[in-house]
This record gives C-alpha cells, structure tokens and sequence, in this order.
C-alpha cells in the first residue's frame, strides 16, 4: 500500500546528481504555495537518499526565499563537509531558474547515552 504523503514526495533523479518533484495541489496552503512541511520533506528525503549520506537527520534549518508552487520543482544537493560522524548538507529547491528554498541539514551518529526521552 502506498500513502498519498510517500507518492507526493516522491523524488525523481535526472542521472546527473541532481533530482527534481512535480509540486502537485494536494499539499498546498490557500495562497496556491505548497505547504512548508512538505518543502522541508522533500528535502530532507534528497539528502536520506543521497548515496554519501551515512547517518540520520538531526537538524534542518531551512529558509523560504519565494513560494514553492506546483510545477516542477528542482532539487540540488551538495555535501559539504564530512566527519568522523557527523556531515553538513547544503539543499536548494528551484522553480523556473529561481531558487526558492535554501537548507543546511545535519547528519550525525549520536553517541549512545543513559538519558530516555
């Protein structure tokens, strides 16, 4: 069974690193923009499904330049850094040329702790 969440953030590779998103109407907010939690979906999913990324999210910070509206949506994802456990990521979402949405995103292992949250 597939969710309607799994198939509108499905991300498509061009072959050449960078991937892209048809914006669909299903997540949008009245203004006709598409809904911030899906923009910081899709984008912490292009960097799950990097092949250089070696651990989970532990941070995204993201800032939204314009709306993200239906349509194609570019996506552009560059390792920054890398460490012992942790790696610094750069994604950019474009429209028509323009980037939208800039994110820097954090992966690391954590260390093990006697803390239960």
């Amino acid at each position: 069974m597939t969710f309607l969440f799994d198939r509108e953030t499905a991300l498509v590779s061009r072959g050449d690193g960078s991937l892209y998103i048809e914006a669909s109407d299903v997540y949008r907010n009245p203004t006709g923009a598409c809904f911030g939690g899906w923009v910081a979906a899709i984008m912490a999913k292009a960097v799950q499904c990097h092949e250089d990324c070696q651990s989970p999210i532990v941070s995204l910070q993201a800032n939204y330049i314009a709306g993200v509206t239906p349509g194609i949506v570019d996506i552009s994802v560059r390792l920054l850094k890398s460490g012992a456990s942790t790696q610094f990521w750069r994604v950019e979402l474009s429209q028509a040329g323009h980037i939208v949405v800039v994110s820097d995103i954090v992966t690391s292992n954590r260390k093990p702790t006697d803390l239960d949250y």
